[in-house]
């Protein structure tokens, strides 16, 4: 512990040091470049500027009303694919709410699961929050049903805030990160009143990424705060009464207009 200490401590006066570096190009006089040279690297990187590798980042406009509410659920919903190796696909996101779980309740492939991580207590009123979380899941529950949705509040007794930021993370069978992305605004608004920035997170990182997101969803480690079981598809009663297919296809539809339409109390955020 003392070495650690003594460790800690050169590393907080190396970063209290500061320095002042002016960088100037040698010129060689023996040595000549080729004329060409110059115009070949500058080519080189002009073409990489104008056709850079493809990343899986995403940047979706403004806009509620246009096609880029539309372009970020497409997105989404291709984030799952057929004979993938995704076992779990992880939403944590503070002011997840009722658009969420209407794009979640429109996934295609039911041998996922579905786990989005709210905190309520980020907005004022969380209580009723709450309860029109569990009344848009029994709304929709005819979407759900079919899928393993789960949806978890953290909350703490202090009703301090737990989460800030927003993560989308795709977990494979042997229960490692696949994919993770960090969005710039949460999936109520997405692009409704500030352009939405995916950045893909990258692999180098996956690993104390993966520790900070195990530690914060496991109960059996001590926390000031707890996880709450809003709702479960796999709990939940399934309606009855209605017609099969063309009721289950209709409910997405107007679960899908709602998201491109509705103007919802919590969209600040």
């Amino acid at each position: 512990k003392m070495n650690n200490k003594k460790k800690l401590f050169e590393r907080i006066e190396k970063v209290k040091k500061f320095q002042r570096i002016e960088s100037r190009p040698i010129n060689i006089e023996t040595y000549s470049f080729d004329p060409w040279s110059p115009s070949i690297h500058n080519i080189e990187k002009e073409i990489k500027r104008l056709y850079p590798q493809k990343s899986k980042s995403q940047f979706f406009e403004k806009g509620w009303f246009d096609e880029s509410a539309l372009n970020f659920r497409e997105w989404f919903k291709k984030l799952v694919k057929n004979g993938t190796n995704i076992s779990k696909v992880l939403i944590i996101d503070p002011y997840f709410d009722t658009e969420g779980i209407e794009i979640v309740s429109g996934m295609k492939y039911t041998n996922v699961k579905y786990i989005a991580v709210s905190n309520t207590q980020s907005i004022e009123n969380w209580e009723k929050r709450i309860e029109k979380l569990k009344n848009l899941c029994n709304e929709l529950n005819l979407s759900l049903s079919d899928l393993d949705f789960t949806l978890l509040d953290l909350q703490k007794t202090n009703k301090e805030k737990v989460l800030h930021d927003r993560y989308i993370v795709l977990i494979n069978k042997n229960n490692q990160i696949e994919e993770a992305f960090n969005l710039s605004n949460s999936i109520q608004s997405a692009t409704k009143n500030f352009p939405l920035l995916i950045t893909s997170i990258p692999e180098d990182i996956f690993f104390n990424f993966q520790n900070y997101i195990y530690d914060l969803l496991d109960s059996d480690i001590p926390k000031d705060y707890k996880l709450v079981n809003i709702y479960s598809s796999k709990e939940s009663k399934i309606q009855k009464n209605i017609p099969s297919i063309m009721a289950k296809e209709y409910t997405n539809f107007l679960s899908f207009f709602s998201l491109i339409s509705k103007s919802r109390k919590y969209s600040r955020h």
